[in-house]
Formats: C-alpha cells, structure tokens, sequence
C-alpha cells in the first residue's frame, strides 16, 4: 500500500509540473482596429491587402520580406486586433450568415499562424515553436498559445476543432485552414465572404487535390498516395 501511494504521489507530482511548465501562454497585440474599420459587420480587406503583397502566385507566404517590413506587421497586428475584439461568439450581429462566421474563424486562424510565424521567425518549421515539455509535436505552437478571438483566449487547436470544425461539419475547411507547414494547403489571398464563400471553399479544394503533392494515383502499382491531411483527418 505504502508503495502504491508513493508511485500515485510521484505521477501526481510529474503532471503538475507537466502542466505548470506548459500553462498556457496569451499572446497580446495591443494596437488599434485598421482605419475605417466598419461600425458593422467584420472587414477582412486589410489582411486581404496584406496576403497580396505578400503571397507569391504559387501559394508562398513572404515572412522573410513582411518580418522585416514594420508597417506591414503593424497593419497584421491591426487586423488581429479586431478579430481579437469580435468575434461570431461576442457580436453575433457583425456575422449575419454562417459564411461570415465561418471566414472569420478560417481567416483569422491563418492570420494568428503568420503572426506567430513572425514572432518567432526565423524558423524551420511551426514545431520549433516547442513548448517547455514537448511530448506531443506541435504542442507549443497549436496548444499552448493562446489567442484572443472576441475576448477569449484560443488555441488553434481549439478553434480548428470546436468553432470550425464541430460548428460547420464541411470538410472543405481543410483546404483553406493553413498551419504554417509545407504539408498544409497553401494560403490564398483572396478572403471573400457572404455567398462567394462557396466559391472559395470549392476552388482550394479542387485545386488541392489536384495537385500531385497532396493526391498522386501510381497506375502501375495500383497506389494512391495522399497528402497526410486525409490521415489525420
């Protein structure tokens, strides 16, 4: 009994420190809205502006030229602080469809994984971003981070798969979501919202899957090889 206790006493005094090394870090952007932000509804135009500078035509995000661009990373900041202030959960009325809802959680996502990309930058990859004890890849950089979407503070991981993928069921998200990775589906510069959100949702997808890095079919060896999205997912 006595060594029962102490081997209960040792697990409990390791996930302590397991959580409290790994507590969770808020990220805070403490700036002012993009200039003529709307009293009404949510405008993505300033981020938009920013991925068409930035992005080249084959999907390349340009963190190396935007990190050193301090006005651009003001204008980023700007946009992320008023996804940091409304949100389809905070001000439901700013988001009448659920087209809107849905491209504020997607576009805002991205826009929280470039800003991290470029706090931390330069890096290899958004799992060098590690969390004090990193058991699970990916951990520091989608779980332990925190931020703020219309007064809550979120991981990405919690916004993936509980205000995007539990509120919307559409397996489309996957090819607009992107985690910063080559493995993930490039980002795209336009961010339509409303009805032509549909049509955005059916463009990255087609263009994702056909394109041999994400779906190749071997005749010869009867293979199909898939990118590791359809794995996980």
């Amino acid at each position: 009994m006595r060594a029962l206790i102490l081997i209960l006493a040792a697990v409990a005094v390791v996930v302590v420190t397991f959580l409290w090394l790994n507590r969770p870090q808020r990220v805070q952007v403490d700036t002012s809205p993009p200039a003529g932000f709307p009293a009404e509804g949510f405008s993505h135009a300033s981020f938009e502006s920013l991925l068409i500078r930035r992005v080249s035509a084959d999907g390349e995000v340009d963190y190396q030229g935007w990190h050193a661009d301090a006005d651009d990373r003001a204008a980023l900041n700007a946009y992320l602080t008023a996804v940091g202030r409304y949100s389809p959960v905070a001000t439901p009325e700013r988001f009448p469809t659920d087209q809107d809802a849905l491209a504020y959680w997607m576009y805002s996502y991205n826009a929280w994984v470039i800003y991290s990309v470029l706090e931390n930058w330069p890096i290899n990859s958004v799992t060098d971003v590690r969390a004090p004890l990193e058991v699970v890849r990916g951990l520091g950089f989608f779980y332990r981070q925190r931020f703020l979407f219309g007064g809550e503070y979120l991981s990405l991981l919690t916004v993936e798969n509980e205000r995007i993928r539990k509120r919307f069921r559409d397996p489309r998200i996957h090819f607009v979501l992107n985690c910063g990775s080559e493995s993930c589906p490039v980002i795209r510069p336009e961010l339509p919202t409303g009805e032509a959100l549909e049509v955005l949702l059916d463009q990255a997808t087609h263009d994702f899957l056909v394109d041999r890095r994400n779906v190749e079919i071997d005749a010869s060896d009867r293979q199909i090889r898939l990118s590791a999205i359809f794995r996980m997912y």
